[in-house]
């Protein structure tokens, strides 16, 4: 009971802050990041999108993160601001040693 009293509270506090400034809110991002853990080949299909995405938002920055075997692949991409990279650990294709691997 307590903890739905605390839940409903917290969540009627954030949508009274939101509502209080919708209007400092703007509808166009600013920046848009992309997370793509994906493989090589999920990663080039990406682009189309990319490209779309760039289209419809011209002003917005675009960052793509990716593993580090796609980095490759995206690093010219007219479409994209900057392509940071983060090794997910879930993806790596190495052999598993134990059943909590990677974690």
């Amino acid at each position: 009971m307590v903890r739905h009293t605390a839940r409903s509270l917290l969540i009627r506090g954030v949508v009274s802050l939101l509502q209080r400034h919708r209007a400092e809110l703007s509808s166009e991002p600013k920046r848009i990041l992309l997370i793509r853990p994906d493989h090589l080949g999920d990663v080039l299909f990406l682009t189309p999108a990319l490209h779309a995405l760039r289209q419809g938002r011209p002003d917005a920055r675009l960052t793509a993160l990716v593993g580090p075997w796609a980095t490759g692949v995206l690093t010219n991409n007219p479409d994209l601001d900057e392509v940071e990279t983060l090794p997910f650990p879930w993806f790596d294709r190495q052999p598993k040693v134990g059943a909590l691997d990677p974690y």
